[in-house]
C-alpha cells in the first residue's frame, strides 16, 4: 500500500493517528513496524541534525509578548526531538514551560497537554489562547476549554479550521490579537 501526502494529512495531521497502527491493522508485524520506526526516527535525527529554518516572525512575537503574558510551549513532539529542532534559535527563555510528548498519558486532539500547561501556569483554561497550527492541536485547545487562533502552514491548511477562535495568515498576527483581547 503507498500513502500519499493527503493520505498522512488525513491519518496523522487531521486524525492525530500514525500509520504505524494502519500497518498493524493490515497485518505487518510487530518487528518489521519497530524496525521501520528506528529507521525513519535515525532519517528524522539526521534532518533535525541539519537545523530546522525558524517561522518567520516568531522571534518578533515573541519579544512582543515576553513579560506581558505567561507562554508555555505544548508539542507532541517527544523532549529529545523538541530540543534539537530549537536548539540553534534561542527561544527557551520565553516560555515558563514546555510540555511536551510523554508529559502526560495522552497527546493531541486530548486536552491533557493543554490542561498540564495551564495548570503549570496558574491560569484558568478559558484565559488561555492557544496559537496552532494543525487541526488536532485546534481540538485539543478547544477540548480543554481555550481559545484557539490557528496559523495553519503548508501540510496542515487542509484541516478543518471552523472552531478556531481566529484563523490568521502568519505569526505576526498573533500579537495585535492578544493586545486586542487583553484591553
Amino acid at each position: 500500500m503507498n500513502l500519499t501526502l493527503a493520505d498522512y494529512q488525513e491519518i496523522n495531521l487531521r486524525q492525530g493517528l500514525n500509520v504505524f497502527g494502519l500497518a498493524e491493522q493490515l497485518g505487518v508485524t510487530e518487528d518489521v513496524i519497530e524496525k521501520t520506526k528506528a529507521e525513519r526516527n535515525a532519517l528524522f535525527r539526521d534532518r533535525i541534525a541539519e537545523g530546522v529554518e525558524m517561522i518567520d516572525g516568531v522571534r518578533e512575537t515573541l519579544e512582543a509578548l515576553h513579560g506581558h503574558l505567561p507562554m508555555a510551549v505544548v508539542t507532541s513532539s517527544w523532549p529529545e526531538n523538541l530540543n534539537a529542532m530549537h536548539r540553534d534559535h534561542g527561544l527557551e527563555h520565553y516560555f515558563e514551560t514546555v510540555v511536551a510528548g510523554g508529559a502526560t498519558p495522552h497527546f493531541k486532539p486530548h486536552p491533557a497537554p493543554y490542561l498540564l500547561a495551564a495548570e503549570r501556569l496558574k491560569v484558568r483554561p478559558d484565559r488561555c489562547l492557544v496559537v496552532e497550527d494543525s487541526e488536532r492541536g485546534l481540538q485539543a485547545a478547544v477540548r480543554a476549554g481555550m481559545r484557539c487562533a490557528v496559523v495553519p502552514n503548508e501540510l496542515t491548511r487542509v484541516g478543518d479550521f471552523s472552531e478556531a477562535y481566529r484563523v490568521l495568515k502568519n505569526v505576526r498576527e498573533v500579537v495585535p490579537l492578544v493586545f486586542a483581547d487583553a484591553s
